[in-house]
């Protein structure tokens, strides 16, 4: 009995022996797998088509003393702004908002701006996407201060090996006064066309040594102020230049110097001035859906694919168009409700033979509200006399009254003025306080009725676009900065047991997602109401001034630049704004090689 219990445990250990092998055998496979695919070199950066320069700016602590956006409008590049945010509710912790953490938001753009922004609220898939985006033929440059280079942590990071220049530990400093006055360095190869007689000072910065093969622009005294270089395909500037200080008696400091803005969009414009113009460049885009494949769903009706959907949003041609709004109005295609997905791609070809069927889709009988919104703006856009009355009687539903304004607003029929008036001055009316008499109040306008007060101006605006065009701005400026403050409002923290505090934060937090989809709308709305009336709505365009209206109307002729007649486009290159001009005057510039490269 002992030998045989002695032989069972042998053989129980080298079973357990074995296991433990396969095991082993199976964690290294696994392990060999994953260092293969490590070393799998990445995807090509993708860059999406970009006609105008357009920037990214990220704003830190005192940046507002560097003047970044006065010198995008100088410099005429539109821009995406997102800021720092520190606070002691979130244990001092910086985050930064506003720009997201992925890819694709960056691929339209040309230059990276970092103003006195540390590493941290930045983060490492930002600081991934940057080096990726510099390396691919973007722009960055990155503006000193207290949060910047070794202050903000940049050693232990890609910012370190993009930047052309180095720094000690101790590389933040007050300028002694021997080393405070602008001037440009011995060989710039930047134009520097500017009066450094007035002798612009800066009063803190950090000192910085240019790596070999960087180019020393700028001093500030004996110190390197500005420094350029390149990584990969891409251009780099490091600014040393701080935020920090005041000027004594008869000295001008840097930023109020005249020339400032224009030196540094200058610089900006500069760095982004190697990403690759005009094309998307990178992998292959799924090509355009034809008239053809698209009736091919009438043989087995199914639900459109992610990848065809894509496709359709890329653009149709008025025969893919009709083929598609064709095959949705089946019945065996209608159960799948996918108008709202593509009826932005079938606005534009629009025509008054669409609307029996965009009538039979947006009927009362139809249960699927978002299907039939969706019909009913394109009906709207069909312009069709008689369908005024199907506009009109669908606004007593509350769940498409808004899509029924945005369809009565591009029909422009003239009949609608009255209604429109009536209905805007109802919402805005319901916007007064009752607290204050007299008074804006953003709670009703947030929660209830933004959508009905910016479709009833977009309607006044398409009907009247000279006389109206100024409120429909004023509208989009109230909608842009409600959003702001209810997006700051909602980071406020609430105590788990504060019932009466988390519900108010809950109604704060979706009124700023309420009027971030009506930012989205408004552009929609703006870029139709430029289509539909490109020659007033240049005229208005030429005279703006204020920056912020600006810098909306200039990114939809960016975006619409491609459907604009030429003479509009002619006719902002005059406007006031060099933002304006600058993209269109791209846009003519692309059209004209468009042209001489076809055969």
């Amino acid at each position: 009995m002992a030998r045989a219990d002695e032989e069972r445990l042998i053989w129980r250990r080298c079973r357990v022996l074995s296991r433990s092998l396969m095991l082993a055998s199976l964690c290294g496979v696994l392990f060999l797998a994953a260092v293969v695919r490590g070393a799998e070199p990445a995807k090509a950066w993708q860059w999406r088509r970009a006609v105008a320069p357009k920037a990214v700016l990220a704003e830190g602590v005192w940046s507002e003393y560097f003047k970044v956006r006065e010198a995008l409008h100088t410099a005429g590049i539109p821009f995406s702004d997102g800021y720092v945010s520190m606070s002691g509710y979130w244990g001092y912790r910086s985050f930064l908002l506003g720009i997201p953490k992925n890819e694709e938001f960056f691929r339209s753009h040309s230059v990276i701006v970092v103003a006195n922004v540390a590493a941290e609220p930045l983060s490492g898939e930002r600081l991934a996407i940057i080096e990726r985006f510099v390396g691919a033929g973007g722009g960055l440059v990155v503006l000193g201060g207290h949060w910047s280079y070794q202050g903000g942590g940049y050693a232990n990071t890609v910012l370190a090996k993009v930047l052309p220049v180095t720094w000690k530990p101790q590389s933040y400093l007050k300028l002694p006064a021997d080393a405070r006055v602008l001037a440009p360095a011995a060989k710039p190869t930047i134009k520097l066309d500017y009066n450094f007689k007035q002798k612009p000072r800066a009063f803190y910065g950090a000192t910085l040594a240019p790596k070999r093969g960087a180019t020393v622009q700028v001093l500030m005294g004996r110190f390197p102020a500005v420094v350029s270089g390149s990584y990969g395909k891409g251009r780099v500037v490091a600014c040393a230049l701080a935020p920090n200080g005041a000027p004594g008696k008869g000295e001008l400091a840097y930023w109020d110097w005249p020339d400032w803005p224009r030196l540094l969009g200058s610089l900006i414009d500069w760095a982004g001035g190697a990403r690759p113009p005009n094309a998307t460049i990178g992998a292959k885009v799924p090509a355009r859906m034809s008239a053809e494949a698209i009736f091919d769903l009438q043989l087995e009706p199914r639900r459109l694919t992610a990848n065809e959907v894509q496709r359709i949003t890329r653009g149709l041609d008025a025969a893919a168009a009709d083929a598609l709004l064709e095959v949705l109005c089946e019945d065996d295609m209608r159960q799948f409700g996918q108008l709202p997905q593509v009826a932005a791609a079938l606005y534009p070809h629009v025509k008054k033979g669409w609307s029996k069927r965009l009538a039979k889709l947006a009927a009362a009988d139809n249960p699927d509200f978002k299907e039939r919104g969706a019909a009913l703006r394109l009906l709207g856009a069909c312009r069709t006399p008689g369908d005024y009355g199907v506009l009109v009687t669908a606004l007593r539903d509350d769940n498409i009254r808004v899509d029924a304004l945005i369809g009565i607003s591009c029909q422009r029929n003239p009949k609608a003025r009255a209604l429109l008036q009536k209905t805007l001055a109802t919402a805005l009316k319901a916007c007064q306080s009752t607290l204050y008499p007299g008074r804006f109040d953003p709670n009703p306008f947030a929660w209830a009725q933004a959508p009905t007060v910016l479709a009833s101006a977009a309607g006044l605006a398409m009907l009247s676009p000279r006389e109206e065009l100024p409120r429909f701005t004023e509208i989009c400026r109230k909608i842009r900065f409600y959003r702001r403050v209810f997006a700051n409002a909602a980071k406020r923290r609430v105590a788990d047991t504060d019932k009466q505090g988390q519900a108010i934060r809950k109604r704060i937090i979706e009124s700023a997602a309420k009027l971030r989809r009506q930012e989205q709308e408004m552009q929609d709305l703006a870029a139709r109401i430029l289509r539909a009336r490109p020659r007033e709505t240049a005229e208005y365009l030429r005279n703006l001034s204020s920056p912020e209206d600006v810098l909306f109307f200039a990114r939809i002729v960016d975006g619409q630049g491609g459907h604009l007649p030429a003479v509009d486009l002619r006719a902002l290159t005059k406007a006031q704004a060099p933002m304006i001009r600058r993209v269109a005057q791209a846009w003519l510039k692309a059209r004209k090689t468009a042209k001489t490269r076809r055969p």
